[in-house]
């Protein structure tokens, strides 16, 4: 088990260095196996997998659980854009609106008038 929580760990380092590097999506499966075969890398995980285990188990056998089924399930077709359109204006008193989905929020740093 402490294998499958050490991969999702260095997926997660791998997801991690892409957003802050210039690391394109197709050479992670590359860096997570070279990091998967570095001796440091593989005994500092077995280490730290083995005493979260020690400490954690009865909370992390769930997690793991969950990740290993997460990593067999297709994903695709179940997944709904939920992302809402949102339009910014601007009335007469200088006010910005954002509304979404029916609501209204006000921005800060709208005019001095007091708000509805």
């Amino acid at each position: 088990m402490s294998k499958s929580l050490g991969s999702t760990l260095l997926r997660l380092y791998a997801s991690a260095a892409s957003k802050l590097l210039p690391l394109p999506r197709s050479r992670q499966p590359g860096l997570i196996a070279d990091l998967e075969q570095d001796l440091f890398v593989s005994s500092a995980l077995q280490s730290a997998c083995c005493e979260l285990y020690y400490r954690y188990s009865m909370y992390l056998a769930p997690l793991t659980a969950a990740l290993t089924t997460a990593k067999h399930s297709d994903w695709a077709g179940h997944v709904e854009d939920t992302a809402a359109e949102v339009e910014n204006t601007t009335d007469d008193d200088g006010c910005c609106h954002a509304t979404a989905t029916g609501t209204t929020d006000y921005c800060e740093g709208a005019a001095e008038t007091e708000r509805p």
